[in-house]
């Protein structure tokens, strides 16, 4: 190549792999431990939108208070992918604090509002499958169904974040990195999809709820060893510097 760097080097065109070489390549990164132990937190990061949006949002609140409600799911996303995306690149801790506290905040947070929906689902008896429509007007019924839902769309922007981040820090190889992030979205897409599908089949909300507290249960001790590992060399060299000093 002849273009050249403002600090003098030379762009380098990267090869790229045969056909053959990126099935490869893919199925080994699918079998790699620590892939096949997020897949789990995968399937969940979109497991849930069948409850929230199906079940929760369009049984309990009226037309133009779902509308409003969603401003308030989507708005809240942009906010919680701020704020985490803030904490995570934060270079006053370690990568390894970062990883860990980050991710013992969501799992405590995502096991709080599943807490609270169980007792909202039984409040607004969504089991009767009878459609509410509450209003915004009527701020009794319809504060604590709204507050819940804002908090859904935090969770939902929490979790897909610190797995986009996770990733970052897996690896620095861009290839492995565009890898990574097509197995994460395929799990993700057939897990919603299978949600969706169960949702057809005139699944109780209640059920959804369990199984959606069922992945996070499962998801979460597999995802936690994965974070674990994070920043561990890092650490290392950080102490023997330390050291030498």
């Amino acid at each position: 190549s002849q273009v050249v760097r403002p600090d003098g080097t030379l762009v380098q065109i990267q090869s790229m792999p045969s056909w053959s070489g990126e099935v490869k390549a893919m199925l080994n990164l699918v079998l790699d431990r620590r892939v096949l132990c997020l897949l789990p937190l995968f399937i969940y990061s979109n497991w849930f939108y069948t409850y929230q949006f199906g079940c929760f949002n369009a049984k309990i609140f009226n037309a133009r208070t779902q509308g409003l409600s969603n401003m308030a799911f989507w708005g809240a996303q942009m906010g919680g992918a701020y704020a985490i995306g803030v904490f995570l690149d934060s270079s006053r801790k370690s990568v390894r604090y970062r990883a860990l506290t980050s991710f013992v905040c969501i799992a405590v947070y995502i096991s709080i509002t599943w807490g609270f929906t169980l007792l909202v689902n039984e409040t607004y008896s969504l089991n009767s499958g009878k459609k509410q429509d509450v209003d915004f007007h009527n701020r009794k019924a319809f504060l604590g169904p709204f507050f819940l839902y804002f908090a859904f769309g935090l969770s939902d922007s929490f979790i897909q974040c610190w797995s986009y981040w996770l990733f970052g820090k897996m690896t620095d190889d861009s290839s492995t990195l565009s890898r990574f992030t097509g197995i994460y979205k395929a799990v993700q897409s057939a897990g919603g999809a299978i949600s969706w599908k169960l949702n057809g089949g005139n699944m109780v909300p209640l059920t959804q709820i369990y199984i959606n507290i069922g992945l996070v249960i499962v998801s979460m001790p597999l995802a936690l060893l994965v974070a674990f590992r994070i920043g561990i060399n890092d650490q290392a060299k950080a102490d023997l510097l330390s050291t030498i000093n």
